[in-house]
């Protein structure tokens, strides 16, 4: 069985190119990584799902949680 996203993929995956500190490291005295990257309402369309077909493998960095 394929996930989709009418079953069991991954929902909560914010795109890398949206995310400021994915390259240059977070900021320790700004705000956490979670409200850099979804600092507005618009912000929220970055996040993705992640269907995968059966037997695809998903990577993820340390940027996950």
């Amino acid at each position: 069985m394929q996930a989709t996203t009418g079953n069991t993929c991954n929902f909560d995956i914010l795109a890398w190119w949206a995310d400021p500190g994915y390259f240059e490291g977070d900021d320790d005295e700004g705000p956490g990584p979670l409200a850099a990257a979804l600092r507005d309402k618009e912000a929220y369309q970055s996040i993705r799902a992640l269907p995968a077909d059966p037997g695809a493998a998903v990577l993820f960095t340390h940027r996950c949680s």
